[in-house]
C-alpha cells in the first residue's frame, strides 16, 4: 500500500478552506475537508488513478472532488505527496508546486 504525505502547503490549503467555508458553515466546512480527504484515500490503493498533468510533469497528477482539484506527486512506487488543494475555478501555477 502507498503511504501518503501531505505537504505543509497542501494542509494550509486545506486550512484555509476550511476557515473560509466555515464562516457561512462549520459543518459544512468540516464535510467539505473530510470529503477532500476521503478522496485521496484512493490513492493508497490506485496511485495512478488521478489524470496526469504532463503540462507540468509525468510525475503530477490530480483528483477532482466536487470544486476542488487536489495535486499530487508520485514519488516513488511506495510515496505520494498531496501537493496542493483549490478551487477549479483558480489556475494551476508553477510556483504552488515546489514542494
Amino acid at each position: 500500500m502507498v503511504k501518503i504525505v501531505w505537504t505543509e502547503q497542501a494542509t494550509q490549503d486545506l486550512e484555509n478552506l476550511f476557515e473560509y467555508i466555515s464562516k457561512d458553515s462549520v459543518l459544512y466546512g468540516s464535510r467539505t475537508v473530510e470529503k477532500l480527504y476521503s478522496r485521496v484515500n484512493i490513492l493508497k490503493e490506485y496511485p495512478s488513478s488521478g489524470r496526469k498533468l504532463i503540462e507540468i510533469s509525468k510525475n503530477y497528477r490530480e483528483l477532482v472532488e466536487g470544486n476542488y482539484r487536489l495535486i499530487y506527486k508520485i514519488t516513488s512506487s511506495d510515496l505520494i505527496h498531496i501537493i496542493t488543494v483549490f478551487h477549479t475555478a483558480r489556475h494551476l501555477r508553477p510556483k504552488n508546486l515546489s514542494s
